[in-house]
């Protein structure tokens, strides 16, 4: 919730009934000069945890992005307890000497431009976005889970389309853009665009085309990835994606490899190996589980003797 107290700007956050545990928290961000102080246009904000009193406690890394014709302000909570409420006051410019803005201690992107993105946390490579030439489409490939565990497959034997984490689609306008069998079709990046990176999360927008076999252009694919600075034990991310019929009617067709995000799991974290796969309505195994929609699933399974889970949440 946002407000204001004599010219102060003000939110306050509500954990509901439930422990809110490294989530991300975003509002509005209001008129006093742009944001976040990694470069650009952009000017400096501070922000500040109030105590019971209303003072300032303690300030809080934050970002602010630009979206669409508007502004938003994000920073990170690590721990909210059911029925808390804690606020926090937004000032104009770097009042605390900037201390956790810089994007060494945030997220970053490494852009090469035609080949690749590298989303780094705090320093360390979570995942590196693929959208090279030589590619059927791109992905996202490794992508490390807490203590830099990698957590997906890249083209298994069996499944060489299998590529980490990927968007594809088994049947658009009769053409197949999911597997890589002979005469398949293909999404072939045209451009990467690094929207915004600072202390709270790092954003990055991609275009490409979807392409039959023969180069007949079936649609556009317009994709946002958006990576958070979480705490030790969580790697978070967001994709947007968009398809648009920017060169004749679609359809997709309903096949079993309709996935849209796909994510294939590292091999130890299998079911086979002793993983185990749950959704959101209480199915359980890979066979409970198969062709079934719902708004979450959740695969957790042994990683180099740890225990690692990676989940898809669909936007509510």
């Amino acid at each position: 919730m946002h407000g204001a107290e004599s010219e102060r700007v003000i939110y306050e956050v509500q954990a509901g009934p439930h422990d809110r545990r490294d989530v991300i928290v975003s509002g509005p961000c209001p008129s006093l000069g742009c944001c976040c102080g990694c470069g650009g246009e952009e000017h400096s904000h501070s922000l500040w945890r109030l105590d019971d009193e209303g003072r300032r406690a303690e300030q809080v890394p934050v970002q602010c992005v630009p979206e669409e014709d508007e502004w938003s302000v994000y920073w990170h909570i690590a721990n909210l307890p059911a029925g808390a409420t804690v606020r926090y006051e937004l000032a104009s410019g770097d009042e605390g000497g900037g201390e956790g803005c810089c994007c060494c201690q945030g997220v970053g992107v490494k852009l090469e431009e035609g080949r690749q993105a590298d989303f780094v946390v705090r320093g360390e490579l979570f995942t590196t976005y693929v959208v090279k030439p030589e590619v059927a489409r791109p992905y996202c490939y490794p992508v490390h889970g807490p203590g830099g565990l990698e957590v997906t497959n890249f083209a298994p034997g069996d499944h060489i389309h299998h590529k980490s984490m990927y968007i594809a689609q088994g049947e658009v306008n009769g053409h197949d853009n999911w597997s890589e069998l002979e005469g398949h079709a293909r999404t072939v990046n045209t451009d990467v665009v690094v929207l915004s990176q600072g202390p709270v999360l790092a954003s990055l927008l991609a275009h490409g085309d979807w392409v039959s076999a023969k180069g007949e252009k079936l649609m556009q694919e317009i994709t946002r990835i958006t990576v958070y600075n979480t705490g030790p034990d969580l790697r978070l991310m967001d994709w947007d994606i968009t398809w648009f019929a920017a060169y004749q009617g679609v359809h997709l067709g309903d096949t079993k490899e309709a996935g849209t995000l796909a994510v294939r799991v590292a091999e130890s974290m299998e079911e086979r190996h002793g993983g185990l796969i749950i959704n959101a309505h209480g199915a359980r195994t890979e066979a409970e589980c198969w062709g079934k929609r719902s708004p979450w699933v959740d695969y957790t399974g042994p990683v180099a003797n740890e225990l690692v889970g990676l989940a898809i949440f669909d936007h509510p």
